[in-house]
């Protein structure tokens, strides 16, 4: 060293590289991407949160029939049939059984069975209003419901 004091170089006011133009583009790109992940991450929560609600809902009105003052037993099946003048069960088959169609339901009366009727169970349980609000437990078209079945009160 030689004694000489030592000098900083002021920033230069020169004006910065020029950018490339396909940088620009890129940049451009990337936003345009972001604003459509955003726009996706918005439409999910929205999607989401309905979906949400429609859940709670469903699960609100099937709570609210399950606690309903509606009797769907086997017992309520049979004064609707003794009031409906059918058959408890006969015509061949069992008044209780897994049939297909679930509840208290006879038969019309162009059908073999239209003198009978019958309860269906749910793996050998009776028929709740729990079961009736989640499952599609319309007869089908030979059958029919029977008058007084379920019993409300």
């Amino acid at each position: 060293m030689s004694g000489e004091p030592v000098r900083i170089a002021a920033p230069s006011t020169a004006a910065a590289p020029p950018v490339d133009a396909s940088v620009g583009a890129t940049v451009t790109q990337m936003r345009r991407q972001l604003n459509l992940v955003r726009g996706c991450v918005a439409l999910w929560f929205i999607v989401s949160a309905v979906f949400v609600g429609l859940y709670a809902s469903a699960r609100q009105s099937t709570s609210q029939s399950e606690t309903s003052t509606c009797d769907y037993s086997i017992e309520a099946c049979m004064d609707a049939i003794n009031v409906d003048g059918s058959k408890i069960g006969g015509c061949g088959a069992n008044f209780v059984g897994e049939w297909i169609t679930k509840g208290c339901f006879g038969y019309y009366n162009d059908s073999s069975y239209a003198d009978c009727a019958y309860y269906g169970t749910v793996n050998g349980l009776d028929v709740t209003a729990g079961i009736m609000a989640r499952m599609d437990l319309t007869p089908i078209r030979v059958e029919r419901r029977i008058e007084g079945w379920p019993k409300c009160s």
